[in-house]
């Protein structure tokens, strides 16, 4: 990625998924093919309270004869897509399982099914193997229905939220000197936000459903979603989801 790139400062280093968290894999494991492990045990993924700004990732776990374990971890979880789009789980061994779970700002979150005798453990895993995020990322298909979305300049669609019916406005506007102009109105909010952003880099809207647009930079040949604008019961909701800044 070029050093004139976005930085997001919400971002620990990177914009990728899973495949930036520091995961390795050795070169003799990079020319064979992963294999899932046929399980000894089972794990069931339930995600609540996707609307709020924290959700919830609930998981039960099962491992041979261990104590079965459910645990629960807060996540802020990506709203568009359905339950079962956002998640994919993995068995390594057979008692052991890795979970991947799609974050807001489309990064991947991480979980290992463990056994810890004489229990079943659940842990936020911040560098799984290489394998297996490119297992989870490519043949299951983790986060394969955010890819190549249109994107756009401008955006207005007429909606019920509440007891409003109104225009959903959100466009961007080229203005001199490098700096774009984000404007976005519903429901009496009307506002503007104005950013430096180099020629070099192009910014869009991704239109996820007809209350919900992103905001983001198209880098590399990937949007990169910086502000999620959502109507929700009458009201538009603006969330950074990373913060722009060029050096």
């Amino acid at each position: 990625m070029k050093r004139n790139a976005i930085l997001f400062v919400l971002a620990l280093a990177t914009f990728a998924t899973a495949c930036n968290s520091g995961g390795t894999s050795t070169s003799g494991k990079d020319s064979v093919p992963f294999v899932p492990a046929t399980p000894d045990g089972s794990v069931t993924v339930t995600l609540e309270n996707r609307d709020k700004d924290t959700g919830k990732v609930r998981i039960k776990a099962t491992l041979g004869n261990l104590n079965s374990t459910e645990q629960v971890f807060d996540l802020d979880l990506l709203q568009q897509g359905a339950d079962t789009a956002l998640y994919r789980v993995v068995w390594d061994k057979p008692n052991s399982a890795y979970i991947g779970v799609i974050k807001s700002n489309k990064e991947t979150r991480y979980y290992h099914v463990i056994p810890d005798s004489p229990f079943v453990r659940v842990r936020w895993h911040t560098s799984p193997p290489r394998e297996i995020w490119q297992y989870v990322e490519g043949p299951m298909g983790l986060g394969a229905f955010l890819k190549n979305q249109p994107l756009v300049k401008a955006y207005k669609k007429n909606i019920k939220s509440g007891v409003i019916i109104e225009d959903f406005i959100v466009k961007l506007e080229q203005l001199p000197g490098d700096s774009v102009k984000l404007h976005y109105a519903f429901g009496g909010l009307i506002d503007d936000e104005t950013f430096y952003i180099p020629a070099s880099i192009e910014p869009w809207l991704m239109v996820a459903q007809d209350d919900m647009v992103y905001f983001g930079l198209k880098m590399d040949g990937e949007f990169k979603e910086s502000k999620q604008l959502r109507v929700r019961n009458g009201r538009l909701e603006v969330k950074t989801l990373r913060k722009i800044k060029f050096k």
